[in-house]
């Protein structure tokens, strides 16, 4: 397999690049729930029910992180804090992303008002809160590790709906009180039309090197835990989050 890293427009390049390629198995693309992001706010005119999907290959939750410094310790003082300061304390997000959809996901489900600010990236939005340009954000274990650990930040909760085994100290935001999660998963999609007898090969092949330890190792070393899930599944999910997406984005 040929890896080309397509960026641009919050990963919509990529996702038409796959939806306008031909059916015949040899373009594949890796998505997660951003796509039905970028589609219900306008930014691409595809979502991923454009494409025919093989299977999920991993899936992270993601940490709600502030810097070390900051004055909150768990989503009571954050909240708190927000409820007496609305509109004060700024969050970074991707503009018409999921993690804009969390965002207005998270203050619809604590009743705040925070500040987004716009970034791009994992990156810009770690730095922007390392920086002090900002107070709050989400990033994924493999993003946030190293700043974890030489306590330059500090997670306020994980947000997946139970603890994460790697994490069994760090509560969830359900546990704190706010009905609330997000995490990514990263499944592989065709350009619809895909003929079936492809499909059920990669989806083999998918579930073969899913189950290779050294595989399964090496992933969980930088932080992404491997997660097959069969094509049904993972669809019926990212459905779920398209109207989930809807509904918020209003």
């Amino acid at each position: 397999m040929v890896v080309v890293n397509v960026p641009g427009v919050s990963g919509t390049r990529g996702l038409s690049t796959v939806v306008e390629a031909k059916p015949d198995g040899y373009t594949m693309g890796a998505f997660h729930e951003g796509a039905q992001a970028t589609f219900v706010t306008g930014v691409s005119d595809y979502n991923l029910g454009s494409l025919d999907c093989v299977c999920n290959v991993y899936r992270y939750p993601n940490f709600f992180l502030t810097r070390a410094d900051a004055p909150w310790n768990n989503l009571a003082d954050l909240n708190k804090d927000a409820k007496e300061n609305p509109g004060k304390i700024s969050i970074a997000s991707v503009l018409g992303g999921s993690t804009h959809m969390f965002v207005l996901r998270y203050m619809d489900a604590a009743g705040v008002k925070l500040h987004p600010v716009p970034y791009n990236g994992h990156s810009e939005r770690l730095n922007a809160v390392l920086g002090g340009f900002v107070d709050l954000t989400e990033l994924p274990p493999s993003i946030a590790n190293s700043m974890l650990r030489a306590k330059k930040l500090k997670a306020l909760c994980m947000l997946s709906k139970v603890r994460e085994p790697d994490y069994p100290d760090l509560p969830t935001a359900v546990e704190q009180g706010v009905d609330v999660e997000y995490a990514s998963n990263y499944a592989l999609y065709l350009p619809k039309g895909t003929p079936a007898d492809v499909i059920v090969a990669l989806d083999k092949v998918c579930q073969e090197v899913l189950s290779d330890p050294t595989v399964v190792s090496g992933l969980k070393k930088i932080g992404i835990p491997a997660t097959y899930t069969p094509a049904a599944e993972i669809t019926t999910h990212m459905n779920e989050t398209l109207s989930l997406f809807e509904k918020v984005s209003k």
